[in-house]
């Protein structure tokens, strides 16, 4: 008697409603765009249209197969072509964030406890971000510098050069892919010292992470006018909105030493692709 558990069945990506609302909308989305979207989000950018003709043709046989042979079993099967554009092809990203998160955990993660933080900014500063993507790259650096200067401050014994571990991933949607970019960083629950030995931090306070929230402000405001970006009136505007100005820091999710799983989990959401 044979029972039959499951049986591999080829995915169509033209059944999926992401793939036919681009396939039908797509050329309308990009011939409105100058007029409709422009203005708040910046100039049409040739990745946009790169990444969706990648994906329309990913996993379509008709665009192209490889033909391989398996000599364990001395049979044949063709596998349609994958467009390896990331964050858009909910497929090509899943198999991005498996594979990222796996090299994460066996050669980057010490066995030590890690944090997830995220670091947003208010309403009124994301119009400077679709203009200047680059800016994306200075708001994780600053998120990560606010986060090195808080720890030291913390955790003082483990010495002036100490620094935590960690890794910093841009995210530019909300849930209801809405544009809101913001940063997640998973970051060590704690700093090596130069010799190597490892300083837990206590848990933070509210009161402690309200004044990490401070300094990324600070240092947010302070990278805009550097830049030339934020005049110094709207600047003392936002600071003298109450609870932050509309910057926030949240680190309540904690993976404990040795929570492999866990580790992997956080690290596949944190480059999470904003279409699943």
């Amino acid at each position: 008697m044979f029972i039959v558990t499951g049986v591999y069945t080829q995915r169509d990506p033209r059944k999926t409603d992401l793939y036919k609302i681009l396939d039908q909308y797509f050329d309308e989305f990009k011939r409105v765009y100058p007029e409709r979207f422009e203005e708040s989000y910046g100039p049409w950018r040739s990745e946009i249209e790169e990444a969706v003709r990648g994906y329309l043709n990913c996993g379509i046989f008709d665009t192209g197969f490889a033909k391989i042979y398996c000599p364990e079993c001395d049979s044949y099967y063709v596998l349609p072509f994958s467009c390896k554009k990331y964050t858009l092809c909910p497929g090509c990203q899943e198999k991005r964030s498996l594979c990222w998160s796996e090299w994460l955990c066996e050669e980057v993660a010490q066995e030590v406890a890690h944090r997830q933080y995220v670091f947003t900014i208010p309403h009124v500063l994301p119009g400077f971000f679709p203009r200047n993507r680059y800016l994306l790259k200075e708001l994780s650096r600053v998120a990560w510098e606010s986060v090195k200067e808080f720890f030291q401050i913390l955790c003082p014994q483990a010495g002036e050069d100490a620094v935590a571990g960690g890794v910093s991933c841009p995210q530019t949607c909300g849930n209801l892919l809405n544009w809101h970019p913001h940063i997640h960083m998973l970051i060590t629950d704690g700093l090596f010292a130069n010799d190597g030995t490892f300083y837990s931090l206590p848990e933070l306070t509210s009161e402690e992470l309200d004044d990490l929230t401070r300094l990324f402000r600070a240092k947010v405001i302070n990278m805009l006018r550097d830049k030339a970006l934020l005049s110094e009136e709207l600047a003392n505007k936002i600071l003298s909105w109450r609870h932050n100005s509309g910057f926030s820091v949240h680190n309540k999710v904690r993976i404990e030493a040795g929570d492999r799983e866990g580790l992997e989990r956080v690290a596949r959401y944190i480059i999470r692709s904003p279409v699943s």
